[in-house]
């Protein structure tokens, strides 16, 4: 069973393989797909849709490197976007949750409390949530 999708447009399939193996070997499986996504390659650099619940998912990661699980996900994000080409302002990676019905975009600039706070992520709402730095929080 395949619990996580990977959608990538913008990074090199290497990059992309690499991404897969990290995560497998965290126990996920995993299936890549070069696609185009819902918006340019240029701005949206993959799609990482989950076949668990987001929770999960992330819960998951933390204990796999004995860290929070928020603190352990950031980590990865962050060599994501290090790894495409440096050239990371206004690109985003969505994290598509189809459990709850949401899209989260995830840029270079989050915070470790925007991580923190998907674990605990309670909104009802399906949509596209993007981190409020304003606020502190996911909002539409």
């Amino acid at each position: 069973m395949t619990n996580l999708t990977i959608v990538h447009g913008s990074i090199e399939q290497g990059e992309a393989d690499m991404l897969s193996q990290r995560l497998e070997r965290y126990g996920f499986s995993t299936r890549l797909v070069q696609g185009r996504t819902e918006r340019s390659a240029e701005e949206v650099i993959l799609i990482l849709l989950l076949g668990i619940p987001l929770r999960t998912f992330l819960e998951a990661f933390g204990t796999s490197l004995g860290e929070s699980a928020g603190a352990a996900f950031k980590k990865v994000i962050e060599e994501i976007f290090r790894k495409s080409d440096g050239r990371n302002g206004g690109k985003i990676v969505i994290i598509r949750d189809f459990k709850s019905g949401r899209d989260y975009e995830l840029n270079d600039r989050l915070p470790k409390e925007a991580y923190e706070q998907l674990i605990s992520e309670g909104s009802p709402q399906a949509g596209r949530l993007h981190y409020d730095d304003a606020i502190g929080e996911w909002t539409e």
